[in-house]
């Protein structure tokens, strides 16, 4: 039986790596960096240690990522502030599902916790969460399975007893890692044979997800 559903965030709860990437790119040329796509769907899902790794593999280790990163931060934050967060279609309603059901909901995330805040507070969906764990809250990032084991024993449930919903590659990994039931979200990452093996299942939208909960309800 499903007891606790744990959310990844950017790219599943929120339509916002797209806005990140463009951050990201409009600030590339002054610190010597130029994005490709495949490059940037290696970033999702990584705490802010990990992207740090991959852009001195890629750009070389003279690169200023902290002043980089800042940049993108504030820019990011001041788009959020100006042009709002977009959320992902069924997020409200399977929000509003779970608690209805009395099923808790916990955010795990590999953002850091200022950017964390400004999501789930700006768009409302903070009051429908019992547990909220950041990237720079844990040791591990994803793909290690840490920051869901934590954020099922925040619900004071085991892994297994948690559908795990993910839109990347890390997110699936770490998720399937913990002994969670992952259902993949796709989108910017399609899913490979590779990941859909590590899946409970998979769906094109939250929309979706009700059904499968009321599934697991009724066994």
């Amino acid at each position: 039986m499903i007891r606790g559903v744990l959310f990844d965030m950017d790219g599943l709860m929120f339509d916002t790596e797209p806005i990140a990437k463009a951050c990201w790119a409009e600030l590339g040329s002054a610190y010597g960096c130029t994005m490709d796509e495949e490059f940037y769907r290696s970033l999702c899902g990584l705490n802010r240690k990990a992207v740090e790794r991959r852009f001195k593999e890629k750009f070389g280790e003279g690169l200023d990522f902290a002043s980089y990163s800042a940049a993108q931060q504030r820019l990011l934050l001041r788009r959020y502030r100006e042009d709002g967060v977009p959320m992902k279609p069924g997020l409200m309603a399977l929000l509003r599902f779970l608690q209805e059901r009395h099923i808790p909901a916990a955010v795990a995330t590999s953002s850091g916790r200022e950017r964390t805040e400004v999501c789930l507070r700006s768009t409302g969906v903070e009051p429908y969460l019992s547990a909220v764990l950041c990237g720079d809250m844990v040791a591990q990032g994803k793909p290690h399975p840490e920051i869901y084991e934590r954020a099922a024993a925040l619900l004071g449930l085991p892994p297994g007893d948690c559908l795990a919903l993910e839109d990347s590659a890390n997110g699936i990994r770490s998720a399937h890692g913990a002994g969670c039931r992952a259902v993949m979200v796709p989108d910017m990452i399609p899913p490979t044979p590779e990941l859909l093996s590590l899946c409970f299942a998979q769906v094109d939208s939250l929309e979706q997800v009700i059904p499968i909960i009321e599934g697991e309800l009724d066994h």
